[in-house]
Formats: structure tokens, C-alpha cells, sequence
């Protein structure tokens, strides 16, 4: 899971999954702001059409994200998975990009499944080097492109997600001893 795309896969596969809020909702908000008298029966029609445009907006996103669920399971057998953690990014500076994206919804749906492994959420994918293992505590947020000493280079969304398969494949072959 990225703020950028919103999904990227080891394949170099980047899928957005979000929504914009329509221009009949903005509309209609700010003839909500304009309705003064609480109680009238314009307001409550106003509220009424709200509460429709948000179930609209609503229904999109499920649809979306059951396809997208779909689409993941049925391409890749296994399906490794970062626990992100969203609420933290919506409180933070991506507000509005959470907000309008269903990143949540798919998270919820991709858990549910069997085929999906979850890796720590504290595991360092965006900052460790694939090759060499050499962990890069330089990275910021602003940096697109990682780059190793060792020479490694490639886009921090796509090389997070092959270090998360890697991570993944590693966890799933372990077998403890008794």
C-alpha cells in the first residue's frame, strides 16, 4: 500500500484505488451551508440528497474494491501484504488521499482471504535493500527512486514490494522444530 499508487505488486503492477468526491456532492454541501434555518423542510430535503450522493459514492467503493480483492486473488496464488497502518497515514499529511481512496476496504478483504499473508508492519520494506540487505535510514518521503551502495537501484514503490514477496516467501517456508 502506497499514498502515491495506491497498490503496487512485485510484477510492477500499480493500481489506484480511489474515489473523488462528485460535483453534485460538492454542490449540495454548500447549499447545506446555506440553508439557515435548522428544521425546514428544504434542509432536511438537502440532507436527504447528501445522505443518497454519500450511498452512491459508498456503493462505487465496495463494487471497486470486490473486483480488485478478485483480480489479486485469481492472478497471484499467494498474496503477501504489509499491515499498514491507515488510520495513522489519515491523521497524518495524506488525509484527503486516504479519505477518497478504499485502501481499508481492501485490506479488510484481502485478510479475510486464505491465500493472504500478512507481514509486520514494522518490517523495513521501503528502506532495505533487497541484494544486500544494507538497511537505508536516508530514505524520506520525498525520495522515489531508492538507491543502494551496493549499486541497486530501482522505483521505492515496486523494490518495497519485491522485498515484501521476498519477506513473505521467507516467513512461509519456515518450519519450526519441536
Amino acid at each position: 500500500f502506497g499514498i502515491k499508487t495506491n497498490i503496487t505488486t512485485s510484477d510492477g503492477e500499480q493500481l489506484n484505488c480511489s474515489i473523488e468526491e462528485s460535483d453534485r456532492l460538492k454542490r449540495l454541501s454548500q447549499q447545506m451551508n446555506r440553508r439557515q434555518k435548522k428544521g425546514s423542510n428544504n434542509r432536511w430535503k438537502t440532507v436527504l440528497k447528501i445522505r443518497k450522493e454519500y450511498e452512491k459514492i459508498n456503493n462505487k467503493k465496495n463494487d471497486i474494491s470486490n473486483k480488485l480483492v478478485n483480480y489479486l486473488c485469481t492472478k497471484y496464488r499467494l498474496v503477501f501484504m504489509q499491515d499498514e497502518n491507515l488510520s495513522g497515514w489519515h491523521k497524518g499529511l495524506f488525509g484527503k488521499q486516504v479519505q477518497h481512496s478504499f485502501m481499508g476496504r481492501v485490506k479488510s478483504k484481502l485478510k479475510a482471504q486464505k491465500s493472504v499473508q500478512i507481514i509486520d508492519r514494522f518490517f523495513p520494506s521501503t528502506k532495505m535493500c533487497q541484494k544486500c540487505g544494507i538497511i537505508n535510514d536516508n530514505m524520506t518521503l520525498n525520495d522515489r527512486v531508492f538507491t543502494c551502495e551496493c549499486g541497486y537501484s530501482e522505483d521505492r514503490d515496486i523494490k518495497a514490494a519485491k522485498t515484501i514477496l521476498l519477506e513473505g516467501k521467507r516467513i512461509s517456508s519456515y518450519i519450526p522444530t519441536e
